[in-house]
């Protein structure tokens, strides 16, 4: 029996376009300083208001999503010629699109409550919110397997990378303040305890396939590490193999993340020249770790699958007293991807930003800035670069455009828009309105939105900056 596993790959990346959102950017809401969430990418920058609250579960929710090679219109488009009027699966279109690492990144965050206070000239905040962040890379060694299937490599045995994935999700308690030190500089810091709610971490995945001469069988030889935290126990025999997930024994405490605590901290600062005109601003965010010991462990995988196609014999006898020939072979697969677990503590660090930026005042409603940003993934920076005009009108409107590069794409036309009535104020912002209208070739898209209150406009001095939302 010859063995066709080409199209595996289709559910793989259909899964990957519909059910991850977009890049940890942040560029556009670094300039809209008087919008209470510019904080988030620089302690130091400090709201006009006296008071800031955010509304539990709507102050602000984030959601990104970016991927270094392909788009959904990469594999499902619109057909030509006889199937113009059809969607089509473009096998060969995507397989040709993707690097041979593709790296795949999502994050989310949703804001429960925030409150900002002023006193004098220094600003307080304090925040709750919940971060979940994903980072994939695949191997198009692992894909090509799949594309051409095994029986191009008859008699040999194929090595790929496999999946390497960082995946976390965990509770944030932050602190953060920012005050003048002269007429010139303005600093910021701020603290936060990380409770951590659940870790997935790839330390080594590789998978072997041979294929023998005759292609009648196939033997997959599998190697993973992995240290994982979960927020239920698993139960582990006397040999350290998984039997079962205990997911009946979630408590409170796991959910939000008490037994696994972190640190981090902010810094940030802002310098004014040029009669005022030019601020430059620079930051670190997110510098920091979380210690995973509740339900830690670390999980090993040397296993073998071997294939030799499906014995279907006792179908055609009808013989009551067979077990059913799927099942059965469901069960052996299962067992030969057993799991070995130790107990064993780690820490993993959050992906640290920095942020290096500046802003020149053209007038008296419109600036204009340069942003250089940088994100640690796996201790690997990913670079992006922003150029950005902000304006405002009067005390209920602010606007931002901005155009980045990042993650080896340039079309990233990004838009900033807060509205103010009353004491409420609403946010919206994203760094690539076009993928937003067009998801179906989106590589990166992001989005965040929310509502304020805020309450007290302080007067701003003569040669302080203005024109920002």
């Amino acid at each position: 029996m010859k063995i066709k596993i080409r199209y595996i790959g289709i559910l793989i990346a259909m899964l990957f376009s519909e059910c991850l959102f977009a890049q940890d950017f942040n560029s556009t809401m670094y300039f809209m300083k008087n919008t209470y969430q510019s904080r988030y990418t620089n302690p130091a920058f400090s709201p006009d208001a006296k008071v800031y609250i955010e509304f539990p579960a709507l102050s602000s929710t984030y959601i990104s999503y970016s991927n270094n090679s392909f788009s959904k219109n990469t594999l499902i488009h619109m057909g030509t010629g006889s199937k113009a009027d059809s969607l089509v699966i473009d096998i060969p279109n995507f397989f040709n699109s993707i690097k041979d690492v593709s790296v795949i990144n999502q994050s989310m965050e949703l804001n429960l409550f925030g409150l900002g206070v002023r006193s004098g000239d220094m600003f307080f905040s304090l925040r709750f919110s919940t971060h979940e962040r994903l980072s994939m890379e695949v191997g198009k060694d692992l894909i090509g397997y799949f594309y051409y299937g095994n029986s191009k490599y008859k008699g040999e045995t194929i090595t790929t990378t496999g999946i390497d994935i960082d995946n976390q999700i965990y509770n944030q308690l932050a602190l953060d303040f920012s005050m003048p030190y002269d007429d010139k500089l303005t600093i910021g810091a701020g603290v936060k305890v990380l409770m951590g709610v659940m870790n997935v971490n790839t330390k080594n995945s590789q998978v072997d396939f041979y294929t023998s001469s005759t292609g009648d069988s196939l033997n997959i030889q599998t190697t993973q590490l992995m240290q994982v935290s979960l927020p239920f126990e698993l139960q582990i025999d006397s040999d350290n193999n998984i039997e079962d997930l205990l997911t009946d024994d979630i408590s409170v405490g796991n959910i939000l993340g008490s037994s696994n605590i972190g640190f981090g901290i902010d810094l940030g600062a802002t310098y004014k020249m040029l009669d005022d005109k030019l601020l430059l601003s620079a930051s670190i965010i997110d510098l920091g770790y979380i210690k995973w010991k509740n339900n830690a462990y670390l999980l090993e995988h040397n296993g073998e699958i071997a294939f030799n196609g499906i014995d279907f014999s006792s179908e055609i006898t009808g013989s009551d007293n067979a077990k059913d020939p799927i099942e059965e072979w469901t069960d052996s697969i299962i067992d030969d991807m057993k799991m070995v677990a130790l107990n064993q503590k780690y820490s993993t660090m959050l992906p640290t930003k920095i942020y290096l930026g500046g802003t020149y005042q053209f007038h008296k409603y419109l600036n204009v800035g340069f942003l250089m940003r940088t994100i640690f993934i796996n201790q690997k920076p990913k670079m992006g670069y922003t150029l950005s005009a902000n304006t405002s009108v009067g005390k209920w409107l602010g606007f931002s455009a901005a155009y980045t590069i990042g993650n080896k794409t340039f079309n990233n036309l990004g838009i900033g828009l807060s509205l103010k009535g009353g004491p409420l104020q609403f946010h919206v912002v994203t760094d690539n309105i076009l993928g937003m209208t067009a998801l179906h070739k989106a590589k990166n898209i992001n989005l965040r939105f929310g509502l304020n209150l805020q309450f007290g406009r302080i007067k701003k001095k003569v040669k302080e900056e203005t024109g920002s939302i």
